[in-house]
């Protein structure tokens, strides 16, 4: 499953049917992600920084490549143009506030299939888009924790609120 966050918008859920490879996401780059984010302003999108993990099919040559002619010098992950502390997801909304959140709205009770999986998954996503506060809240918190982050020299420290 993909998701992303923009400011205080949820972008997606998108969910794969098969395994992720390289080939697959590269697909979801190039075909799904463009419509995803059409309901965004261009200078948004023109401006806009692209983050995703250490996943291996995150990794390969011609996904790099898109991504350095879609984002130019505007892209975080292994190999970008941007570095990103590795073994950092503390730091990402998506991590610290939007994967957590999702699953315990999923995970709430049993479901019986994968279809039943699908229905959780984009409610709990509506859930999410309809509270935009609480996005923005997490995306700003991100900018704490990174001076967090950058006082103790990129060691452990706990967020106070």
């Amino acid at each position: 499953m993909w998701c992303g966050v923009l400011g205080n918008r949820l972008i997606g859920p998108f969910v794969f049917d098969n395994n992720l490879t390289g080939n697959t996401y590269e697909a979801f780059l190039r075909h799904e992600l463009i419509g995803l984010l059409e309901d965004n302003p261009l200078m948004i999108r023109r401006q806009m920084y692209f983050q995703h993990d250490e996943a291996p099919p995150h990794y390969t040559r011609r996904m790099r490549e898109f991504l350095n002619k879609t984002f130019p010098n505007r892209w975080l992950g292994r190999g970008g143009p941007v570095a990103w502390p590795p073994r950092s997801p503390e730091l990402t909304p998506l991590d610290f506030y939007l994967w957590g959140h999702m699953k315990s709205s999923v995970y709430e009770t049993k479901f019986d299939s994968r279809a039943a999986l699908r229905r959780r998954i984009f409610a709990a996503a509506d859930h999410i888009r309809n509270h935009p506060h609480n996005i923005s809240s997490a995306t700003e918190s991100l900018l704490i924790r990174a001076a967090d982050c950058i006082t103790t020299g990129g060691g452990h420290f706990e967020q106070v609120l």
